[in-house]
């Protein structure tokens, strides 16, 4: 019998306007996190990252941790990250575990692009 490997999960990586866009989709569970923290994680010395989590059907508050690492190690390097188009279920977990005081939360990658040219309010 195969083992099922887990929900199915990608992470890619681009440039849009200049800034770089790391775009994660699927279920992200304790399987599928280390590809979020591997991919996304090696680009935390650029200027600004955008996570886009448009596509992410299902984030539970232990697979916050991530984004929560994620931030910290952006933070350490002066990276402003951005997080685009939480769904609700993510937005309403975001809120209930007081992250979307750290996180700069917007509706989608465009209204992140058009963030990046404002000043950065600063963070917890």
């Amino acid at each position: 019998m195969a083992s099922n490997p887990g929900p199915i999960f990608t992470v890619t990586v681009g440039r849009d306007a200049g800034v770089t866009v790391v775009r994660a989709a699927g279920q992200l569970t304790d399987v599928s996190a280390p590809l979020l923290r591997t991919q996304a994680g090696q680009l935390v010395d650029a200027s600004v990252l955008i996570v886009d989590m448009t596509d992410v059907l299902f984030c539970d508050s232990t697979r916050l941790a991530e984004l929560v690492g994620l931030w910290r190690r952006g933070r350490s390097a002066r990276t402003r990250l951005l997080l685009a188009g939480a769904g609700p279920h993510l937005t309403q977990v975001l809120k209930l575990t007081g992250l979307d005081a750290i996180f700069e939360i917007h509706p989608q990658v465009a209204a992140a692009l058009r963030a990046d040219r404002q000043p950065s309010t600063p963070a917890v």
